[in-house]
């Protein structure tokens, strides 16, 4: 048979911005460790995720590890169908390209690369028409689905529109149509009055079938469909691929069909579960075949006297005769023996049937944050008052947060305040005791921002470092530069804030856009703000919906943030990891969601990397650091120039931070000898940046932090914040967090080794810089204790305290005692 090429390879390449994919079962941890990744590389951002309503229940419920991106890199959507919701279809858009990936794989571990699968690739552009108007029918297909699903579902699809106008204005095709290969091909849905196989059977017309071969994992218990299919077409012979070992197909149906034979392919299927669905009629003129979704069922395929019930999809091809079982390698395979019927073994039915009605009928609606804003959408449902919505972190523990209802809400919407972090699911405790399936909460900015696109070759390159990267790097302080000159050239920021203005055109229109932008000098500003603030809300960042976030988003990563914060990376899974994550077994009970315990796709242990060469090691090393240095004495150089003009921007804040963490990926607790002698032990190590020294870190920082809050027109003074909202925008305040973080955590090491000469001038700094500080960031108690500071502020001291060499308690408790200090009249 045919050589693989793994499901999500026709994922990659191109240059796009959004994706739909359709979806019957779904397996989080393979979608977003493979799937996902490679829509990233070919530019997707904007990304839309279908599923069957009662598939994602079970996903939910510990069928699939819980999503981690869900809500954040894309929307996670429950599709409700009469019978089951299974297209598998993917659609990937770009403003002068698209391309429509049909295949019988659902998004799994093994759809994805274990089981046998088949796939068919659409790509379209504006010159070609045939292509064009199949797309065009895919994309209108997937959208009808998505209807009632939500305010930021319905921006992704407008964003769509806006970028891809030469395919929402393309006609689509209601019958065949010529590809520019010059064969026919038609898309089939369940969205048309008529059933899959009757349309198939139209297509292939008056032409006498010589053979009708059949590919399907499963089948209707008596053949129903099977027997229509031969009824209506009339072939001379019926061949019926199938891997007799499983033991899923009737045989005791089987029995009673003329000129049928059943072939079987278990030798040929490498001991992967044969998941393709395949329908091919040989003629004198062509060969006609479709392929896709729908199973051999009535289900799937309808008769001529109904429809089917589930909602699928799948491709129509005519292309020339004898050349389908040529291309996919299939002409010894189907010359071979048939099996005798007394042979078959008798199928093997495999649990219980599924109550995917009932678990579909679990949905709690759509749940959505915009701001500190949790929009519940019932879905039109009658609801009882006394009904609660429950929150939950990524963990599946239960949230802390509590919600406050709002006046606007309405039966259709109902509103409440987050108040304390923004949760990841949700779910209903109805009156009488019982739970809704838990839903993914969807973040809006997060959305909106991911989706937003950038102009420009380095801006673009820019956001695929950034969201392929774990670890913070002086490349960030280059991606930064990049992004605030292309929303400088969008019209994205005021008065040099970027970053923090007025709304790109792309961003939706929402109640906040009445608001005025004011631009105040930061001590007027967080005056104003201690007047309404709140420690449990949090206020929308001033970089969400531009090209910044990516660096904050970044920063926040690598030091692993709380939920909130959560924005995963999209970074392309490694071979070794992907072929791991494909050790799960294959799809095969019905329906379609069970894995096996086998070993099909054991591979072996990956190989030890091999042994550093220390010379080359100490070359890059020194290279690093040099390089580290250098972008440290860049941004000093640049913070005197900031001083002299007296003006600083949002931006300046969040470069700062950036700069704060490049010193701390770079620094050790170790003096320079022990840090030698670390390097001679571990060749690999990248930590260049001794805790005591000339170049020391905490000299590095302090330096830093001096120039922005010390004496002498401090930068701070002339910070001037751009922005709608009147109080602390969260990502000001991790930006603060880490200034406080680093400036305790030089205090630390000063103080242990403020007997050498080259410390004793940084203590003396020290003696007032705290202070200057404090004074300088104007905070009161209420924003100290926002989870956007203090859990930054936590997470940098956990994250860093093993390689600095610093006790946690004593990093909070120094903070506590300045924040005491600071407060007191």
């Amino acid at each position: 048979m045919k050589t693989r090429t793994p499901m999500y390879h026709h994922l990659k390449g191109g240059k796009f911005h959004s994706a739909i994919a359709s979806t019957f079962g779904v397996d989080f941890a393979a979608w977003e460790s493979v799937a996902l990744p490679a829509l990233h590389s070919s530019g997707c951002r904007n990304v839309m995720l279908l599923a069957d309503a009662g598939m994602m229940t079970q996903a939910m419920n510990g069928a699939s590890a819980l999503p981690q991106k869900a809500g954040r890199s894309y929307t996670a959507n429950s599709i409700s169908a009469p019978r089951v919701f299974h297209p598998k279809l993917t659609l990937l858009a770009g403003r002068d390209t698209a391309r429509l990936v049909v295949a019988s794989a659902n998004l799994t571990s093994p759809g994805l690369a274990g089981n046998l699968e088949i796939a068919g690739v659409i790509n379209a552009s504006p010159e070609l028409s045939g292509e064009t108007q199949i797309v065009a029918g895919a994309l209108s297909f997937l959208r009808s689905h998505l209807v009632s699903h939500g305010d930021v579902i319905g921006h992704q699809l407008e964003l769509l529109n806006k970028r891809t106008g030469w395919l929402i204005r393309s006609e689509r095709a209601v019958g065949p149509v010529l590809l520019s290969d010059g064969n026919a091909a038609q898309l089939l849905c369940s969205d048309d009055d008529e059933g899959i196989s009757t349309r198939f059977a139209r297509n292939v017309g008056t032409e006498h079938v010589k053979r009708l071969v059949v590919v399907s994992p499963y089948w209707d218990s008596d053949l129903s469909a099977l027997r229509s299919l031969i009824k209506v077409l009339k072939p001379e012979q019926t061949v019926l691929l199938v891997d007799v070992t499983r033991r899923l197909f009737p045989t005791h149906a089987f029995a009673r069909l003329d000129n049928v034979n059943v072939i079987d392919i278990s030798h040929e299927t490498r001991s992967s579960f044969v998941h393709a669905k395949l329908f091919l009629a040989e003629t004198d003129e062509a060969d006609h075949v479709i392929y896709g979704s729908p199973n051999c069922t009535v289900a799937a395929l309808g008769t001529a006297q109904m429809k089917g019930l589930n909602v699928e999809a799948c491709l129509y091809r005519r292309l020339p005769r004898e050349s389908v079982a040529a291309e996919l390698e299939l002409t010894e395979v189907l010359a071979g023996p048939p099996v005798p019927v007394e042979r078959l073994p008798t199928q093997e039915l495999r649990g219980g049937k599924l109550e995917l009605q009932s678990q579909a009928a679990a949905k709690s609606g759509v749940f959505e944050v915009k701001g500190d804003i949790l929009h519940w959408h019932t879905g039109g449902r009658s609801v009882s008052a006394q009904t609660a919505v429950e929150l939950f972190d990524v963990a599946k523990g239960i949230s802390p947060s509590k919600l406050e209802p709002c006046r606007e809400s309405t039966d259709a919407v109902r509103r409440f305040r987050v108040v304390g972090e923004l949760p990841a699911f949700a779910r209903l405790r109805y009156p009488d005791g019982t739970y809704s399936a838990l839903t993914c909460v969807t973040v809006a900015d997060q959305i909106y921002a991911l989706a937003r696109e950038v102009r420009g070759k380095d801006a673009e390159t820019a956001v695929d470092r950034l969201t392929t990267s774990n670890e913070v790097g002086v490349f960030m302080l280059e991606a930064l530069q990049a992004l605030a000159l292309a929303e400088d050239e969008l019209g994205a920021s005021q008065s040099g804030a970027t970053g923090s203005a007025k709304r790109a055109p792309e961003e939706p229109n929402t109640a906040t856009e009445e608001k005025s932008y004011k631009t105040l000098t930061y001590e007027a500003f967080v005056s104003g703000s201690k007047a309404r603030t709140d420690a449990a809300v949090e206020v929308p960042g001033v970089f969400a919906g531009g090209g910044l976030w990516h660096v904050q988003q970044l920063l926040n990563r690598s030091i692993g943030t709380a939920t909130r914060h959560r924005e995963n990376p999209d970074d392309d899974a490694e071979e070794s990891d992907i072929r791991r994550l494909f050790k799960r077994g294959d799809e095969t009970a019905n329906p379609e969601r069970e894995l096996n315990n086998g070993t099909a796709n054991s591979s072996k242990p990956d190989k030890e990397d091999d042994e550093p060469d220390p010379r080359k090691e100490a070359e890059e090393r020194e290279r690093y650091a040099a390089e580290t240095l250098g972008s440290v004495e860049r941004h000093v150089k640049y913070l005197w120039e900031l001083k002299k003009k007296q003006e600083a921007s949002t931006v300046d804040v969040l470069r700062l931070r950036v700069v704060l963490m490049v010193i701390a990926s770079a620094a050790t607790g170790k003096p320079l000898k022990e840090m030698h002698a670390e390097h001679e032990a571990n060749p690999r190590s990248r930590l260049v940046l001794p805790i005591a020294g000339i170049n020391c870190w905490p000299r590095l920082m302090l330096t830093q932090l001096g120039l922005f809050f010390g004496t002498n027109a401090p930068i701070i003074r002339s910070l001037r914040i751009v922005c709608r909202e009147t109080d602390m925008p969260s990502d000001i305040l991790e930006c603060w967090a880490t200034n406080v973080w680093a400036l305790h955590a030089s205090e630390i090491a000063v103080k242990r080794y403020g007997e050498r000469e080259d410390m004793r001038e940084l203590g003396v700094r020290l003696r007032v810089l705290p202070q200057q500080v404090y004074h300088g960031l104007g905070l009161d108690a209420e924003q100290f204790r926002r989870d956007s500071f203090a859990g930054t502020y936590d997470c940098l001291v956990n994250h860093f305290g093993h390689q600095l060499d610093t006790d946690p308690a004593e990093m909070w408790a120094l903070h506590e005692s300045w924040l005491k200090s600071s407060l007191t009249p």
